[in-house]
This record gives structure tokens, sequence and C-alpha cells, in this order.
């Protein structure tokens, strides 16, 4: 994440509307920043907390694929995400497959 956050053009696609339509990031929000890289360790952490016990339920192959689908699906969704509602949202669910 490091590398798309000093990325002029991430920053002006995704960041415009919250100080980086100059594609600098010294002039974005650091709140925004923040959220855009903390949502993924929020829901992992809750993700991961679900999965002991679904893994118990359904076992844990099936609930490693689950999971293993879940990131993958995101992880398009944030490569084709319009703006960073959406980016954030993909990186949010993502978290939950994580785990």
């Amino acid at each position: 994440m490091s590398g798309l956050l000093v990325n002029p053009i991430f920053i002006a696609k995704f960041f415009s509307a919250y100080g980086g339509a100059d594609r600098s990031l010294a002039t974005v929000n650091p709140s925004i920043t923040g959220i855009s890289v903390a949502c993924l360790q929020a829901s992992a952490a809750v993700g991961a907390l679900m999965a002991g016990r679904l893994g118990d339920i359904i076992g844990r192959k099936r609930c490693m694929r689950i999971g293993g689908f879940i990131y993958f699906v995101t992880a398009f969704m944030q490569m084709f995400a319009p703006g960073s509602n959406t980016f954030v949202a993909g990186r949010t669910l993502q978290g939950v497959g994580f785990p």
C-alpha cells in the first residue's frame, strides 16, 4: 500500500476530492490515507475472530477456500474501483477474507 500512496496517478484518482487534485500527497487529508490503510487491518481482526468458529462448523479447507474467494473477488473490486469509496469498501471486505 505504501507504493500506491505516493503514486501521483493513484492520488489524483482516489484522493482528488480530499485535497490531492495537484497529485501531491502533502495536501491530502491524513485521516483519509489512514482510513484507506487501516480498514483492511480492522476487518481482518473481525475475520480472524469469525474464522475459528466457521472452520469448526464447515471445516478448515472449506473455510480457507471461502476466504480465498473473498480475497480474490475484492482484489478485482479494488483494481476497477471508480472512486475512493469503492476502494475503501473493497479493502474492508478484503480484510474479512484475509485470515
